[in-house]
């Protein structure tokens, strides 16, 4: 059974946490987002270190066999975890995808803890059990929203909590009682106007992991392959992520939100559970 964590009562940290993977969930086959210079400028000046520290789930087998993307991560200052190896939809060999990876960004990033994050948001009993089998920091893998066809996690906490083996999971942000996750793409979704008078109205958990990918912010050629459905909703407002982007910092900064790392969350989170105990 999961068990929620202690958070300490004015605890706020949002985590600006940007999935590092093939274009649009791997669905295009492709890596052409940093191809998008002028937009990986605007990016690199509102993720500049030293402004938002960022967390990077990385596909190792990307970051293995594209320069590009390892000297983006660096310019940014990120923390790096893992996003499984070769970003699998179904069933796998999870045990397998999480030590390659993990032994990849250890070589390419020697920053400490690693943490994991499921693709897809579909998070697995066996994924969970292997990243703690493995001595995985975290996870931060589970979206506490419902989403057909993908997932249900409605019954999930909105708050840190230890899965039944004993790995802590962050969970993504969502707006309170409407369980709306907070995400880039939803941003350019929904429009800032509307987000912000929901989280206005209804507020967000303590802890905020703010969802993010490369294609959120960049153009890509790749756009131009996904199916039609697809191409409607991620070219509504497709322009405006960086913006949208600043527009939320600004936001949870001005509501006492602090800006941190997700090694620093879990850091955090372990002193409050020794300090209740």
């Amino acid at each position: 059974m999961d068990c929620t964590l202690p958070i300490p009562e004015t605890l706020r940290l949002a985590v600006f946490s940007l999935d590092v993977e093939y274009d649009y969930g791997s669905r295009t086959g492709r890596f052409e987002a940093l191809r998008d210079e002028a937009g990986v400028a605007r990016l690199k000046a509102l993720l500049a270190p030293g402004a938002i520290p960022v967390s990077a789930f990385a596909v190792s087998s990307l970051i293995e066999k594209e320069p590009s993307a390892r000297e983006f991560l660096a310019s940014i200052g990120a923390e790096v975890h893992s996003h499984t190896h070769t970003h699998p939809r179904g069933q796998t060999d999870w045990e397998a995808e999480l030590r390659r990876s993990r032994a990849i960004l250890r070589d390419l990033f020697p920053q400490g803890p690693i943490g994991f994050r499921a693709p897809h948001g579909w998070v697995q009993t066996e994924q969970v059990d292997a990243a703690k089998r493995l001595d995985y920091a975290f996870s931060s893998s589970v979206f506490p929203s419902l989403r057909p066809g993908m997932f249900n996690n409605l019954s999930r906490p909105i708050t840190p909590y230890r899965h039944a083996n004993g790995l802590i999971e962050v969970p993504f942000a969502v707006v309170r009682r409407l369980r709306l996750i907070v995400s880039v793409s939803y941003l350019k979704l929904l429009g800032w106007s509307l987000f912000e008078r929901l989280m206005e109205s209804f507020g967000l958990p303590p802890v905020a992991v703010i969802d993010s990918h490369l294609h959120d912010f960049l153009e890509t050629p790749s756009y131009d392959l996904l199916p039609a459905p697809l191409r409607l909703a991620w070219g509504i407002r497709r322009t405006r992520g960086i913006e949208f982007a600043g527009r939320l910092i600004e936001f949870l900064t001005q509501h006492g939100y602090t800006f941190v790392t997700m090694n620093e969350v879990i850091r955090r989170l372990q002193a409050a559970e020794k300090t209740s105990a």
